[in-house]
């Protein structure tokens, strides 16, 4: 017996070659562009946001860019300079201040 809603029958589970092009792969150092982060954030379905609180959600303000992935605890920040990516770590949502 498998029970799940109804929503959940319809709902669209990507093909592998999907999934895998819609990774994001960054590093320190690494050049690549706040627009084009915005954009795969916006193609995968990510919501733009004032102020990262929720999973999906993403904001980019100056030379900084925080991104709440589904199925992490906390949002991660990503810190640019000009297109290279200068750092990224975790942070706390309850104490990070804008």
């Amino acid at each position: 017996i498998l029970l799940i809603s109804p929503y959940s029958m319809l709902k669209k589970i990507p093909f592998k070659n999907e999934f895998i092009e819609s990774v994001i792969h960054l590093e320190k150092g690494q050049i690549y562009s706040q627009q084009k982060l915005e954009q795969q954030l916006d193609k995968l379905g990510y919501i733009h946001v004032e102020f990262v609180t929720d999973a999906g959600e993403y904001t980019l303000r100056g030379g900084i860019a925080d991104i709440f992935p589904a199925g992490n605890a906390d949002p991660i920040r990503i810190e640019y300079f000009d297109d290279e990516v200068e750092s990224i770590f975790t942070y706390n949502k309850h104490t990070a201040c804008c």
